[in-house]
């Protein structure tokens, strides 16, 4: 309603909005005018749907949005002008009818973290995040048409490329087989007998920083204020849902971690007293990591690393604005901290470190002829961009099955054709200094 071709044009208010940048700001809502319009391939913009949508006194939820038209065929480039003002947030959108890999999208002067709102978020509606080896938000996937925020760097001038290539239309997986690249991460889950459910994320890399990186993500707030348990990590006063530490450090490491049960109340968060129960998943921690967790109010010290479990009572300690005035706003630092998580790295084991390959290599494809699947196995010796591509037997492409930059080691793809014909194609392995072919044979 509120704008030209929809069902209410003459009503007061919006329920369609875009983004618009601003300079040195973090941006403002503005109502959609014309519903005709051509929306602007990349850029993001926000819906709220009435639970009465034909104004019959009846709750219509849930409702489909749909879309039509074309779907557009090129790279785009958000935003379209101009860029996004350091440290401030824009919204962009999957221009594509296909999920893209945030992880592939090219940034300039972009944090490496992405957030996706979620409004049927475990604990309620809020945002969920990546950075590139944890997070909420799958592998960095977005799905089609899905909005998505990202956020300049310090330096500003920020923008970002999503091209074709950035698509997940493989039916293949790849494999890294051998990886030189250090990550790590766990993550810490609360839930209390309200219904109330959080989760926070830490994450370990090379270019982890004990203070804000580019890989750390904020904890944001919703978009509409409910009340919930909110958990979250913190670098100085910054509140963090994925907290980026390094993966080697010469001195343990101290992060403050918060837990807050808060009620909603004249547009104030208050916090209260709730049951807490506290879980961890730490399957893909590096082994030279140890974490304990200490409750900063009773004393308690938990060692994750060989305890399940810790239940715990928040504690009330006043209460904050639960609004805020730019389009995105941050969890403050409120009171005191409840947790202290402390990192101690032990000594890196080298032991079992695999040589490098030295050259680009295509190994033989196997099997060869296939069905209903082959696997592809390349050497990779340096840090490069790397492409897989299938051809039939008149030079036409007909899949690329990888466009990524890769890390030295040995890789693997298995390539699983789903709509091709028996016959001859050809397997092209584009490297940086060189290209190799191979003939393989589909069999159905």
């Amino acid at each position: 309603q509120g704008m030209t071709g929809s069902d209410a044009a003459g009503a007061a208010d919006d329920n369609v909005w875009g983004f618009t940048l601003g300079s040195g700001a973090a941006g403002t809502w503005s109502g959609v005018s014309n519903l005709g319009a051509t929306m602007t391939p990349g850029a993001g913009f926000l819906v709220y749907v009435f639970t009465d949508t034909d104004n019959d006194g009846d709750n219509d939820l849930p409702v489909n949005l749909s879309v039509g038209g074309s779907e557009n065929s090129g790279n785009v480039t958000y935003p379209s002008s101009g860029s996004i003002d350091a440290s401030q947030y824009g919204l962009a959108g999957n221009p594509y009818y296909t999920t893209i890999d945030f992880d592939d999208v090219t940034r300039n002067n972009v944090e490496a973290t992405v957030y996706v709102y979620d409004d049927a978020k475990s604990g309620g509606a809020g945002y969920i995040s990546w950075n590139g080896s944890s997070g909420s938000l799958t592998n960095g996937l977005i799905a089609p048409f899905q909005g998505f925020w990202v956020q300049a760097t310090g330096s500003g001038s920020g923008s970002i490329q999503i091209q074709t290539a950035d698509k997940s239309t493989s039916s293949g997986t790849f494999y890294r087989m051998m990886d030189t690249e250090q990550v790590g991460s766990m993550y810490l889950e609360f839930s209390d007998n309200n219904g109330g459910y959080s989760k926070t994320w830490f994450s370990y890399n090379t270019d982890g920083e004990v203070g804000k990186d580019s890989r750390d993500a904020h904890r944001l707030m919703p978009l509409m204020a409910t009340s919930r348990l909110a958990a979250m990590s913190f670098a100085g006063d910054q509140a963090l849902d994925i907290n980026n530490l390094p993966y080697d450090h010469g001195s343990d490491v101290d992060v403050p971690l918060d837990v807050m049960s808060l009620q909603l109340e004249d547009e104030q968060y208050v916090t209260g007293a709730s049951e807490v129960s506290m879980i961890w998943n730490i399957d893909d921690l590096p082994e030279h990591i140890e974490l304990t967790l200490t409750d900063n109010l009773t004393g308690d010290v938990v060692d994750l690393n060989n305890e399940l479990d810790y239940t715990f009572t928040t504690e009330p300690k006043g209460s904050f604005s639960a609004t805020y005035q730019d389009a995105v706003g941050i969890y403050p630092l409120f009171g005191d901290a409840r947790f202290t998580l402390h990192t101690s790295y032990g000594a890196l084991d080298n032991e079992h470190e695999v040589a490098l390959p030295s050259v680009y290599a295509l190994d033989p494809v196997y099997p060869n002829p296939f069905n209903p699947r082959t696997t592809v196995r390349f050497d990779v010796p340096e840090v490069s961009r790397v492409e897989l591509e299938v051809y039939d037997i008149t030079g036409s492409l007909v899949e690329t099955l990888l466009d990524e930059k890769m890390v030295p080691g040995g890789h693997q793809y298995s390539w699983e054709p789903k709509s091709l014909s028996t016959g001859v194609y050809f397997l092209k392995l584009h490297t940086a200094n060189q290209t190799f072919t191979q003939k393989v044979t589909y069999v159905k």
